[in-house]
């Protein structure tokens, strides 16, 4: 007990002798029948709350997101009953549920119609509910009548036991109890719902059993792009009028029917690039500052290459189920020690595939991939080694894209860093049915040692015995081998047990 009361002791006088905590200034919000209401700067959220009758909330700059107006739950009756909601059945309308305490005024919470379903056994006139809240509602006044209809009858006999009890002190005292309880069940069932309906009339309605709907808010500023103002609503003029292209400038000329803190008059900047596979982005190299960039033109139109700016040049697929596969990757210098340096390059196949203006196609076709394979009698994650990656060849006086197959391109660390990738995504879907596409590499000692093990039986069949162990002393140079493939031949570097999409035996081709 003394070293509870040294303990209090010692945080009684910390509490006192430390300074206290300094909380932020915060906009202060209270709760109204006429929806929340702004009360200006407070000092702290105490301050806050002592000035408001229902508190809703004091939030500082950082918390701005958190303020009524970006309550993803409030509607305006408009917004609500102007969008329904589409169902495999059909359409259901929106209702609003009228000005909520917490939304801004002129907002409340918004519920869909409900869809009404048949019941099995109806409920006195009640054959088919549109939500569980009817459904409760109407068993809940069913059993409140039959709940009445019980008490009534435990009173008449209560009062027929009374009547026949003729003096007897324990007759008249258990039918006297039975008349207590009848009385008392009445009053509670009467009482309970007069209570549940004063204090909120939906704990007896049930009406809204369902989550209200979430609002879709488009989050805009200064630094939007002229697209995006547009898609919110707000009106939008280029300048000069019909270049509505990357780089060019628009101004705000009305808010429209949406809630945004844009102005009228707020400038803007397009982003939309005649080529679809070109990503507008910011450029030293020309008047507006912004060009349209393909992922393998970084360097050249003076962009400087990163993991985060390749990401932004990768094409985004407008169609991802489709066969065509998008990457654009940062290489810090992977290939030949950096002979083209730092640039984002385009993985794909294949390397000779031209647009209709005779420029590069930048994608994986896994149309003619997977054709491919199959024509190589290996429809099997081996196949990916022929994927290859786009440098742009900076060297010469003439730029062009030099293409070098992904199980060429080596790191300093001794690994393969687009054939890993390519691999283990397998977008193309190579691998047989419960296995994986994996990576496996091999140095030439660990070759030449697995060859010698090939050479002995009775692994192999006696055809295997002199075929294999001269293949693969073949291939044992001085170079790393590194092969994609299944997950039950990676112990044999890729080189036996090879299965395809069917999972079925099939040719490991030493040749990828």
């Amino acid at each position: 007990m003394k070293r509870v009361l040294i303990i209090f002791s010692f945080l009684t006088l910390g509490f006192y002798l430390f300074p206290q905590v300094a909380f932020a200034t915060c906009t202060c919000f209270c709760e109204t029948e006429d929806g929340a209401q702004e009360q200006g700067v407070a000092d702290d959220i105490t301050s806050c709350q002592s000035t408001c009758d229902d508190f809703l909330g004091c939030y500082t700059d950082d918390q701005k997101n958190m303020y009524p107006n970006y309550n993803t739950q409030c509607w305006t009756q408009y917004e609500c009953e102007s969008q329904p909601v589409e169902y495999s059945g059909g359409v259901l309308a929106s209702e609003w549920d009228g000005q909520a305490s917490f939304c801004t005024s002129g907002e409340g919470l918004c519920y869909n119609e409900p869809e009404p379903i048949k019941l099995n056994v109806a409920i006195g006139s009640l054959t088919q509910a549109t939500s569980l809240g009817e459904y409760i509602n109407a068993v809940y006044s069913w059993l409140l009548i039959a709940a009445s209809f019980l008490a009534i009858v435990v009173m008449m006999i209560g009062g027929i036991e009374y009547i026949l009890a003729r003096g007897n002190p324990t007759k008249i005292t258990t039918a006297k109890a039975h008349l207590r309880q009848a009385i008392t069940g009445i009053v509670l069932l009467f009482g309970s719902y007069a209570i549940a309906n004063i204090v909120d009339p939906h704990f007896v309605t049930f009406n809204r059993f369902q989550p209200p709907r979430i609002r879709t808010i488009v989050y805009l500023d200064e630094s939007s792009t002229c697209e995006a103002m547009i898609n919110a609503g707000l009106a939008v003029t280029p300048n000069p009028p019909g270049y509505q292209i990357c780089g060019y400038k628009g101004t705000v000329t009305a808010q429209g029917s949406k809630q945004t803190s844009v102005e009228i008059g707020t400038e803007c900047t397009y982003s939309m690039c005649a080529n679809l596979r070109e990503t507008c982005v910011g450029s030293s190299l020309t008047e507006t500052g912004y060009d349209c960039i393909r992922c393998i033109e970084a360097v050249e139109k003076g962009a400087t290459p990163s993991t985060t700016m390749c990401e932004q040049l990768e094409y985004n697929d407008l169609n991802p189920s489709d066969s065509f596969n998008y990457f654009c990757e940062y290489d810090p210098g992977f290939l030949d020690a950096g002979v083209f340096g730092a640039q984002c390059v385009e993985i794909v196949y294949p390397e000779d595939e031209y647009n209709a203006d005779d420029s590069p196609t930048n994608v994986l076709n896994c149309d003619l991939l997977r054709a491919d394979a199959e024509a190589g009698d290996s429809k099997s994650c081996r196949f990916y080694d022929n994927v290859v990656v786009g440098y742009e060849d900076n060297t010469g006086e003439v730029l062009g894209i030099d293409y070098n197959e992904v199980d060429d391109v080596e790191d300093s660390d001794g690994e393969f860093p687009w054939l890993e990738l390519i691999c283990d995504a397998d977008p193309c879907h190579l691998a047989p049915p419960n296995e994986r596409c994996e990576v496996v590499s091999a140095d030439p000692d660990e070759l030449k040692y697995f060859a010698a093990a090939c050479a002995l039986p009775p692994l192999f069949p006696m055809t295997a015995v002199l075929i294999v162990p001269l293949g693969l002393m073949s291939l044992a140079g001085d170079e790393l081998l590194a092969n994609c493939t299944n997950t039950s031949s990676v112990p044999y570097y890729g080189l036996f047990a090879c299965k395809d999409v069917n999972g079925d035996d099939t040719d490991c081709n030493f040749s990828w």
